[in-house]
């Protein structure tokens, strides 16, 4: 069974100064706590910034896709 967390961008005033890592720590002790054993994080393909931040916190890009479509 899967659940979602979401987060929108931060405001500029906050970026690169941890908060996106202190908030990845807690969800990651958080989910290990629940023995959650795997993670999916979606990402703008061109958020080379927030990418870096996954990263760095040992997250890895795959070669899946999202496809999308809108009914009008």
């Amino acid at each position: 069974m899967g659940s979602n967390f979401e987060r929108r961008t931060g405001k500029q005033a906050y970026r690169r100064k941890g908060a996106a890592t202190a908030l990845l720590n807690l969800l990651e002790k958080e989910l290990s706590r629940r023995s959650v054993v795997d993670v999916r994080i979606l990402t703008g393909s061109t958020n080379h910034s927030a990418q870096r931040t996954y990263e760095n916190k040992g997250y890895s890009i795959d070669n899946e896709a999202v496809l999308t479509k809108q009914f009008l």
